[in-house]
C-alpha cells in the first residue's frame, strides 16, 4: 500500500513539473511560428518523460528465491531479500539467486590437456565434476567477500587435483564414490566462510589421457590383428592340403619371383625358367 501512495505522489509530482516548464517556456521563450510551438510542446515532454523515467527506474521486484544486492549512488551496498516490490533511485542492482546451483569442474565442461593431472603412480589422467551448493548468507557471499564463485571454483579444483595426486591410477578408478566423499568434506570447510550450504561433489567423467588411450587401442589392435593372422594361417593350411607337392613348389617359387622383382617364363615341356627383370 505505501508503494502505491508513492506511485500517486510520484506521478501528480511529475505532472505539476511538466506544467511549470510549459509555462517558463512559454514566458522565456518567444513563439515566432507554428514550427517552434511545436518543438516547444515535443521539448517539454521529453524533458518529463525523461525525469519519469529516472523516477520509475527505482522501482524493483525481489522474488521468494532470490535476494538483490543494491549499490547506491554513494557506493553503500544493501541487501534486499524481502520479496516484493521495493524502490531506490539512481541504484545499481544484483540479483542472487537463492536456489541450489552447481559448479562445473573444469569451467567449460571439457576436459582440455590443461586439465590433466599425474597420479601417484604416473598415470595421466583427466577428470570433470559437479559440485552443488546453495547460498544461505548473501551478505557474505556479495558483500564481504568478492568474486566468491571464482573463489569457491579454484579451491575446488585445488581439492581435486590435490586428491587425485595423492591416488594411483587403479584406487582412482576404483574409490571414486570414496574420493568424492572426500572431496566434499574439504570444500564444506569454506562455507562459513562464503555464507554457502554444501550439497554433495561428484565425478562426471574420468578418463585416461591421450597418450594412455592411444597404447591401450594399439595394444587391442595388435591384438586383434595377431588372431586374424592366426585364423588366416589356419585356412590357408587346410586349403594348401588340397595340393600336391609339386603345385607347392610352384605357388612358392613363383611368389619369390613377383617378390623379388624376377619374371617367371613357361617354356616348352613345362619347364619353368627364372628371369630376372631388374636387369
Amino acid at each position: 500500500m505505501r508503494i502505491i501512495t508513492l506511485a500517486i505522489i510520484i506521478a501528480v509530482f511529475l505532472e505539476l513539473i511538466h506544467i511549470l516548464l510549459d509555462v517558463y517556456i512559454l514566458k522565456h521563450i518567444k513563439i515566432k511560428n507554428k514550427i517552434l510551438a511545436q518543438c516547444k510542446v515535443v521539448l517539454s515532454f521529453v524533458i518529463s518523460g525523461f525525469i519519469i523515467y529516472i523516477l520509475f527506474s527505482g522501482f524493483y521486484t525481489v522474488q521468494t528465491s532470490e535476494t538483490v544486492i543494491t549499490t547506491t549512488i554513494f557506493g553503500h551496498k544493501l541487501v534486499k531479500d524481502e520479496a516484493g516490490l521495493h524502490y531506490n533511485i539512481l541504484s545499481i542492482r544484483d540479483v542472487i539467486d537463492l536456489r541450489k546451483q552447481t559448479l562445473l569442474y573444469p569451467q567449460n565442461a571439457l576436459m582440455t590437456e590443461s586439465e590433466r593431472i599425474v597420479t601417484k603412480d604416473g598415470k595421466v589422467v583427466r577428470v570433470s565434476g559437479v559440485l552443488e551448493y546453495q547460498i544461505i548468507d548473501s551478505y557474505k557471499w556479495a558483500i564481504e567477500n568478492k568474486d566468491c564463485e571464482h573463489k569457491l571454483y579454484n579451491y575446488l579444483a585445488s581439492i581435486i587435483i590435490s586428491n587425485v595426486k595423492e591416488l594411483n591410477y587403479d584406487e582412482l578408478m576404483s574409490n571414486r564414490k570414496t574420493l568424492e566423499q572426500t572431496i566434499t568434506n574439504n570444500v564444506d570447510l569454506v562455507k562459513e566462510e562464503y555464507g554457502i550450504d554444501i550439497g554433495k561433489f561428484y565425478f562426471v567423467k574420468t578418463v585416461d589421457n591421450m597418450e594412455v588411450l592411444t597404447a591401450k587401442e594399439m595394444s587391442e589392435a595388435s591384438r586383434i590383428n595377431s588372431e586374424t593372422e592366426k585364423k588366416v594361417n589356419e585356412l590357408l593350411k587346410d586349403s594348401l592340403n588340397e595340393y600336391t607337392t609339386e603345385q607347392l613348389d610352384y605357388l612358392k617359387t613363383k611368389m619369390m619371383c613377383e617378390k623379388g622383382g624376377i619374371k617367371w617364363v613357361i617354356t616348352e615341356g613345362q619347364q619353368g625358367v627364372m628371369v630376372n627383370t631388374q636387369e
